[in-house]
């Protein structure tokens, strides 16, 4: 598709970016980037979302941290570049500002479901259990998809391990099954009948 057809900024490029992306394919999609990044006018946030993941897969991250700051002063409220920013920041190991950058996301976008799930994996590796706990809960809410296997680890400590050696190890992946639970309601019988007389 040539770049004076109409869909080209709004659905070829972005569209070829993440399958470059998909396909792990990061050289690529910087290359497009680099060459297309300047038509901000011309592009949807898919662009960039594609873009920074390739340049934070680089481990470029300074670079991939400037281009979210400049998007966020003319896009405030895209959660989706805040989240990205905010995981660029966790990958940079910037884990105080990357967990103000989750928290914004959350206030712009309370339902956002895969913010949810990094504030439960920092929450965790920061012995948070609480938040940890509150967050999976919101994640497990949000994507009922999810439910019933979430597959992740996270590094825990037990309290054999704080008595003995004090390391953390890696714990197997949290299954969590729901169960439903039904209540019958209450049988009330003749409570509220008077008898005559």
């Amino acid at each position: 598709m040539h770049e004076a057809d109409t869909n080209f900024f709004s659905y070829a490029l972005p569209e070829k970016m993440s399958v470059y992306a998909i396909l792990e394919s990061y050289e690529q999609v910087k290359e497009l980037g680099d060459e297309y990044g300047d038509f901000r006018h011309k592009l949807p946030a898919a662009f960039y979302l594609s873009y920074g993941t390739a340049l934070d897969q680089m481990e470029m991250y300074d670079e991939a941290q400037n281009m979210y700051r400049q998007l966020l002063k003319e896009f405030p409220l895209n959660y989706s570049l805040w989240y990205n920013y905010g995981g660029s920041l966790k990958l940079d190991e910037k884990y105080d500002l990357a967990w103000e950058v989750f928290q914004k996301t959350i206030k712009i976008n309370p339902v956002y479901d895969r913010v949810h799930l990094q504030v439960a994996d920092m929450a965790f590796s920061q012995k948070q259990t609480a938040k940890g706990l509150l967050a999976i809960h919101m994640y497990l809410t949000l994507t009922p998809a999810n439910r019933n296997t979430l597959n992740t680890s996270w590094k825990c400590q037990t309290p054999s391990q704080t008595q003995n050696t004090g390391e953390m190890k890696t714990v197997k992946p949290l299954k969590v099954q729901i169960l439903a639970v039904i209540v019958q309601p209450p049988q009330f019988t003749n409570c509220c009948t008077t008898t005559q007389r």
